[in-house]
């Protein structure tokens, strides 16, 4: 007996002098991770985490997500956001972590801020804000107003604004950040947003001008985030107040920055929306040729249909989170239908039950299916199953068209993003009422749309593109007297493929934006 006690004694002993090989590897891979980062290389680190996620155990498994969950804020990728979020809350709820489940909610309340859905975003900083004030967690307060502000920010309503920021700051200020953080800046980004918001709140223009200018110039030697945030933030405003020629070296500079950067695979739209903002810049600064070189770069440096197949991947990701209680229902029937088969002393009683259940798992089967191929804002087929769709039926009597709502940034700029939502759902309504028996539609991402019309020897296609433009401009709105408008870029004979096709109506929607909008254009149709 004295023997087996020794040799527990002596395990347990082992045990805690010799720290797990996943730790140990978790801390090895943290310094390798921050290695990494500062060289720029999120490829990589990225990489890393990945691979220490799939040899995690429960309590790593969290640490891991957050490092994760940074790398993804950073490169503003919303998908992985909202799948890695969901992760978080979920380990947390099991381990009974309040404040990892706090955090969880902070980056699910991101990822909705960044997709412009305010209203979603607050509902999850709210059950942030909830779990610090019920846990004392200063971190989750100072989280709440900082976005607080942001959003009041981005409606103009800056003194709103500033008092929010002023708020989250005397929280962040006493706040305690756990080892497992890697950026942790959240401060600094707080300062950059409360300078330019006492800017534009207490100064004259001019003064506004210099002031956040020089507010950007002073985080050149930044760290990668708050250098991209200072130089980004500032020169959208200077955009805003007309300084243009202000705003030109500050978003070249953040160009610059980001292109020394590794991303590799790594799906990012930074780039994108950074280009849009400098090429703004260049075509009021009258730098014509500048602008359009960087569009149409940007515009078709990419493969769209790789594109398309990794947005649905993630998705289809996404889905299996959110449809996990209606598939556990589904396979619960599935179970059921078996136990009774297996009474056959009752068999008609067996019939009936099993019938009724197979509906239901019909039924269930065909919401799951419903909604992996439709747009969850306005029920039309989403870009997957319409490509999908649109490959396996292409023939020389198919169109293509892409439409595009007019001016859409200046209607979530001025009315919100709700607002703005609405006006994508009510287009939606009129496409699909316009192309009913003679094609089919699918939202192709924010206010672009994609039509196609099948049959076109019996139908003509610009006849339906022009009814279509004109069905939106006859809509009325409450919010505005002004029609809203569409321009439409029309393919009449169809392509050997969808990238083909896409890129040539594409290019057709460019120029009919250029030549004034709320027009057809098309190059191949007998008119």
């Amino acid at each position: 007996m004295i023997k087996k006690i020794t040799v527990i004694l002596l395990l347990i002993i082992f045990i805690i002098s010799n720290p797990t090989p996943v730790s140990a590897t978790l801390e090895t891979d943290k310094d390798t991770i921050n290695a990494l980062i500062n060289d720029k290389n999120f490829e990589e680190a990225y990489k890393v985490l990945n691979d220490s996620l799939l040899e995690a155990d429960n309590d790593q498994n969290t640490k891991v997500l957050r490092m994760i969950l940074e790398i993804d804020t950073l490169i503003g990728d919303t998908d992985q956001l909202l799948l890695h979020g969901l992760e978080l809350v979920d380990s947390s709820i099991q381990n009974k972590d309040s404040f990892n489940e706090m955090i969880g909610y902070y980056y699910l309340g991101n990822v909705y801020y960044k997709l412009y859905e305010d209203t979603k975003a607050l509902e999850y900083f709210e059950k942030m804000l909830d779990l610090a004030n019920r846990n004392g967690y200063e971190l989750g307060k100072g989280l709440y107003h900082t976005f607080s502000g942001l959003i009041t920010y981005s409606y103009e309503e800056y003194d709103a604004a500033l008092e929010s920021f002023v708020i989250a700051k005397s929280h962040l200020e006493k706040a305690i950040l756990d080892e497992d953080w890697v950026f942790g800046e959240f401060l600094e980004e707080n300062e950059i947003m409360l300078t330019i918001t006492n800017s534009l709140v207490n100064d004259a223009t001019e003064a506004q001008i210099q002031n956040i200018e020089a507010n950007a110039l002073s985080y050149l030697d930044s760290s990668w985030n708050l250098k991209l945030t200072a130089l980004w933030e500032s020169s959208y405003i200077l955009n805003k107040l007309g300084a243009y020629e202000k705003a030109v070296p500050l978003l070249e500079e953040a160009h610059e920055h980001l292109e020394t950067t590794n991303f590799g695979d790594l799906y990012t739209k930074l780039a994108d929306y950074l280009s849009y903002d400098l090429a703004y810049a260049y075509y009021n600064t009258g730098d014509y040729q500048k602008s359009s070189e960087l569009i149409l770069e940007e515009a078709y440096d990419f493969d769209t249909k790789a594109e398309v197949d990794r947005f649905e991947l993630i998705n289809e990701k996404l889905r299996t989170l959110e449809n996990r209680s209606l598939e556990a229902e589904s396979q619960r029937q599935m179970r059921i239908i078996g136990i009774i088969s297996a009474f056959s002393l009752l068999l008609i009683l067996l019939i009936l039950i099993i019938i009724k259940e197979y509906f239901k798992v019909k039924s269930l089967t065909k919401e799951v299916y419903e909604k992996s191929i439709k747009d969850g804002l306005t029920g039309l087929y989403n870009r997957m199953a319409l490509v999908d769709r649109y490959e396996k039926e292409i023939s020389s009597k198919t169109a293509l068209a892409i439409v595009d709502i007019d001016d859409f940034k200046d209607i979530n700029d001025s009315f919100g993003h709700l607002i703005g939502d609405e006006v994508i759902r009510k287009v939606a309504e009129v496409i699909e009422h316009t192309m009913m028996g003679i094609g089919y539609a699918g939202r192709y991402g924010g206010e672009e749309f994609l039509i196609v019309i099948q049959n076109t020897e019996k139908t003509n296609p610009w006849d339906i593109a022009e009814a279509l433009r004109i069905n939106v401009q006859s809509v009325s709105w409450s919010f505005k007297s002004e029609p809203i408008t569409v321009s439409i870029g029309l393919l009449c004979h169809s392509k050997s493929n969808f990238d083909e096709g896409f890129k040539t109506v594409d290019e057709l929607l460019y120029a009919a934006k250029e030549s004034g909008k709320n027009m057809t254009l098309s190059t191949d149709c007998n008119l």
